[in-house]
């Protein structure tokens, strides 16, 4: 996968000097830049340089809530890329300070596969490949993923690799912990199976869509969820009632004294001399 280095202003080359001006670091590997054009801002990182195919696949991206690659800059031994900047938070500064609710965690969690649902669509073929808690930016309800880096081939190109991930970060918002295996108090077990199943190690087990993750989420909301168990007890309650009065109207039967349950028996006609069959009776 590739991999962001550490960045300072001082080291960008000539082109990004010229054509931006420098606001703030973004920790130690992402620059906020202001093109002195127009104002407006942009994230730039330092990476490896990348394939010829690597860039003709990330360049072209437009995809609601991705951030767009604005620019590709190759340098000796590395390249630059300027991307859209996002005005929010990021996911780990959110849940390091508040671990989400559960309403909370199945809300974002679903916006992420509306985005990665567009992204692995027929339109894109995209596999994000970098799902991480930082890469993650909420704005009020808004969200936006950052930093696709996949690999074009290998493991990275499947999305399954995406679901993964996305169930890393499910477990993030509902623990703090992006360990698999983490044990939290504040663990939500309705949630737990749909994590369990993202990130299950045999691929073959794991949800075949971010779509279907998005369906077992939304099914597992608290509201949902109580609706069901209404309506179980409803059945039960019917049930019940159905049970008790079929007792009831049996126990009246037995209780009554013309009620017999041994059957009448049913006495055959007797046979009149001289006629024995039905031709007889014709005759």
């Amino acid at each position: 996968m590739t991999e962001f280095f550490e960045l300072s202003f001082e080291c960008c080359p000539q082109h990004i000097k010229t054509q931006y001006d420098f606001c703030e670091s973004l920790g130690e590997k992402s620059l906020l830049l202001s093109r002195k054009s127009d104002g407006v801002k942009f994230v730039c990182k330092k990476t490896v340089r990348l394939s010829a195919k690597h860039t003709d696949m990330l360049l072209p991206i437009s995809c609601k809530g991705v951030a767009k690659i604005i620019e590709y800059i190759p340098d000796e031994g590395c390249s630059y890329i300027i991307r859209e900047y996002f005005e929010g938070i990021s996911l780990d500064r959110l849940v390091n300070a508040r671990i989400f609710t559960e309403e909370e965690s199945i809300y974002y969690s679903s916006s992420i596969c509306d985005i990665l649902s567009e992204l692995h669509s027929a339109s894109h073929d995209i596999i994000h490949g970098n799902l991480k808690p930082e890469n993650v930016i909420i704005r009020n309800t808004d969200v936006f993923l950052t930093d696709i880096i996949c690999d074009c081939e290998g493991e990275f190109n499947d999305i399954k690799y995406d679901i993964r991930d996305l169930g890393i970060l499910l477990r993030f918002m509902i623990s703090g912990s992006t360990e698999i295996n983490a044990e939290n108090s504040s663990d939500i077990t309705t949630l737990s199976a749909i994590v369990k199943k993202c990130v299950v190690i045999d691929t073959e087990y794991r949800f075949r869509s971010v779509e279907l993750v998005k369906t077992a989420l939304l099914n597992a909301r608290p509201t949902v969820r109580n609706k069901k168990n209404i309506l179980f007890i409803i059945v039960a309650i019917i049930v019940a009632a159905i049970c008790a009065s079929a007792v009831m109207i049996a126990q009246s039967y037995r209780e009554d004294p013309n009620y017999n349950i041994t059957p009448t028996p049913t006495v055959a006609p007797a046979v009149q001399p001289g006629i024995g069959t039905e031709s007889d009776i014709i005759k």
